[in-house]
């Protein structure tokens, strides 16, 4: 193999791999969304509020690398991609109460206003957290 023919590898390799992370990319996407989508027992405000936060624009880089690392069967795949999106969630919960004005009160978070400027939300993030509401009791769908 010459060198002109490893870097035509390399760069193969390369393509491959982005097409491998934008599809499961949107693979998080659409089952974030469908993790959310139905929250019984959630006051609506609180559905927005997580609707807002959880599915704007985003690189999902954490549950994208989490997904790529496993490298699972196919019978681990939903498992897999439900433990990046846990951990997506996670990433959103913490950026949520950096924002608060308890903390640094942002105003703008991805280019789009913060949750709590958009969605009303008081001083308590406590009493606004989800799973106070019930979200811990939602089931998979």
């Amino acid at each position: 193999m010459t060198l002109s023919n490893a870097s035509l590898d390399l760069k193969s390799s390369r393509v491959a791999a982005v097409a491998d992370a934008l599809s499961v990319r949107s693979a998080v996407e659409h089952r974030l969304e469908t993790l959310v989508a139905d929250l019984p027992g959630v006051p609506p405000n609180l559905v927005g509020a997580v609707r807002h936060a959880l599915l704007g624009e985003s690189k999902r880089v954490r549950p994208v690398l989490l997904y790529l690392i496993a490298e699972p069967e196919a019978w681990e795949q939903r498992a897999v991609l439900d433990a990046g999106c846990a951990v997506e969630m996670v990433h959103t919960a913490s950026l949520i109460l950096d924002d608060l004005p308890c903390m640094d009160d942002a105003q703008l978070r991805r280019s789009r206003p913060t949750t709590h400027r958009l969605r009303s939300v008081d001083r308590d993030p406590g009493r606004h957290c989800a799973p106070h509401q019930g979200f811990r009791h939602h089931r998979q769908p």
